[in-house]
């Protein structure tokens, strides 16, 4: 805004406070013109009221169209940062509170492999004495092939065992246990 410091109601600086008083106007820039008062105290009185700049009459046309363009691209380019300011907070108010889910989705997920290793160990402990209580001999003989097949199923057995120990070993290491 071109705002002259002398106008016949109301002078430049109060124009300038009622233009700053306004939420929509308020980063609006505003260059003081005047033909009067060249003096520093007045300019930094502008100043005071939200002045970018400060022309003093005559006008050079080239100047002040070079002023205004530099002016008006960072009142842009001010106004794009805030808007992308405001996105990036969203964005992050957004990416805070998916790490939160996530975080208490993976404490679940701890807790339900910590919970179903122990379930399934119980039945399988229980399957592996009675292999080994058959491969010993204590329900009696057994003939080559019922061997052969006892000895694979206790293979598997040890297999899910340790399967079983590494997934509670990762729920321990999770729950900081480890």
């Amino acid at each position: 805004m071109l705002l002259d410091i002398r106008m016949a109601e109301m002078d430049g600086y109060e124009t300038a406070a009622l233009i700053r008083a306004r939420e929509k106007t308020q980063t609006l820039p505003i260059i003081f013109l005047t033909a009067f008062n060249k003096d520093d105290a007045d300019v930094l009185k502008g100043y005071s009221f939200g002045a970018v700049d400060y022309i003093f009459k005559p006008i050079m046309p080239d100047i002040l169209c070079a002023k205004v363009d530099i002016f008006v691209e960072l009142y842009k380019r001010t106004k794009a940062l805030i808007r992308k300011n405001a996105e990036l907070e969203h964005a992050e108010h957004t990416l805070l509170h998916t790490n939160q889910e996530l975080a208490e989705l993976n404490r679940l997920k701890s807790s339900f492999v910590s919970v179903a290793s122990h379930e399934i160990r119980t039945p399988v402990t229980g399957i592996k004495g009675y292999v080994e209580n058959m491969l010993s001999g204590l329900t009696g003989p057994l003939t080559e092939k019922q061997q052969h097949y006892l000895g694979r199923v206790a293979s598997n057995v040890d297999r899910l065992m340790r399967i079983i120990d590494e997934l509670l070993d990762i729920a321990r290491i999770e729950a900081g246990q480890i």
